[in-house]
């Protein structure tokens, strides 16, 4: 019996391995099938060992954008990692369940997952989980304008990316750095940092990363009002992410554009730029992005006084952050439709979204 089970974990592993091979070939519908084969075969053996399983599937799902399953996984990895005293699955899990708190802008408990997860991390020198927790509670400090908090952590964090030796991953703090910089107004700084992230990722062809530093740069000059600077940075960070076929950033990218093209007064060109984004964000159910782009579009339909085409759009954005599970963007999106019916003397309905948004 004992040698059947070790026959088992070992098929178990093979397949886990298998699984994430073409988990890192973006085969996220192989990878899947393999990790779920490997995570039945180790609980039938009851093994430690499906706690990788699980942490490796959450890995896929959260990079397919399916926050809700990612986050059931890594609870169920961190669920494990305490029952079996392993301190760096814990750690692990803890550290992705704070990423998923903070993409959903809950904020407090983001920061209690990520501080649990780094307090472990560095107990057993997982300078990776280190550096990967700090890079998050920097964003999450960015995001409360609490700056000094942010850029320690972050250099913080690009002195675990130096000690590995991982050039990919410190440009990817020094671009966050850069945002810092941008929000305290040092625009020197702010976009030498940008560049000096992108000539490294450069260093090591990663052109993924090179598409997020020029995206973050035109956000940089978008927030000036630099527009033809924004769209002519984004259209960059666009053709990365067309050449890497990365939908979901394509989609995000093809968004922001079309909020440069409106705030230039192009409103054809950014219809035409969200209809793209909006294409692909429902085909590879980027909710979040889906939700934003209809609210853009909805906005437009206003401006055009087109009432009802825009509730209708506003409804669908709903239904997005819904599947999205982003209740901040549920709760504007119902504020909009009450204002909407409410201005089109539509009484009654106004008041059942009212109602909704005093329960939600």
């Amino acid at each position: 019996m004992h040698k059947l089970a070790h026959d088992v974990e070992g098929q178990a592993n093979d397949y886990l391995y298998i699984g994430q091979v073409y988990y890192e070939q973006n085969d996220s519908g192989k990878a899947k099938e393999y990790c779920y084969k490997a995570l039945n075969m180790f609980q039938m053996c009851e093994s430690e060992s499906q706690s990788s399983a699980w942490k490796t599937l959450g890995d896929i799902y959260y990079n397919e954008n399916d926050l809700k399953e990612a986050y059931k996984c890594f609870e169920e990895t961190l669920r494990l990692g305490r029952h079996n005293h392993d301190l760096y699955i814990e750690g692990r899990a803890l550290e992705n369940i704070g990423k998923i708190y903070s993409i959903r802008q809950r904020f407090s408990e983001a920061e209690e997952n990520l501080q649990m997860a780094l307090k472990i991390q560095m107990r057993i020198k997982d300078s990776i989980g280190q550096a990967n927790a700090l890079d998050t509670l920097g964003r999450i400090y960015l995001e409360q304008n609490k700056l000094e908090d942010a850029k320690d952590c972050f250099q913080r964090a690009i002195q675990c990316h130096k000690l590995r030796d991982d050039i990919t991953y410190e440009a990817y703090s020094l671009l966050s750095l850069a945002n810092v910089a941008a929000h305290q107004r040092d625009n020197d700084s702010a976009i030498a940092l940008y560049k000096k992230a992108y000539v490294m990722h450069g260093s090591v062809a990663n052109s993924t990363g090179q598409g997020y530093d020029l995206e973050r740069l035109a956000a940089f000059y978008y927030s000036q009002s630099k527009y033809n600077d924004a769209k002519h940075y984004w259209q960059q960070a666009l053709e990365l992410f067309r050449n890497t076929k990365n939908l979901l950033d394509e989609a995000h990218v093809l968004y922001l554009l079309g909020k440069v093209f409106h705030s230039m007064g192009q409103h054809s060109e950014a219809r035409r730029n969200w209809e793209l984004s909006l294409q692909i964000s429902s085909e590879v159910q980027f909710s979040m992005c889906e939700g934003s782009v209809l609210e853009c579009i909805a906005e437009l339909e206003v401006d055009l006084n087109n009432p009802a085409y825009a509730i209708e759009l506003y409804e669908r954005a709903f239904q997005a952050y819904i599947r999205a599970d982003f209740p901040i963007g549920q709760e504007r999106v119902v504020a909009y439709l009450a204002g909407l019916h409410s201005d089109q003397g539509q009484t009654e309905k106004a008041k059942e979204y009212y109602k909704c948004l005093t329960h939600m």
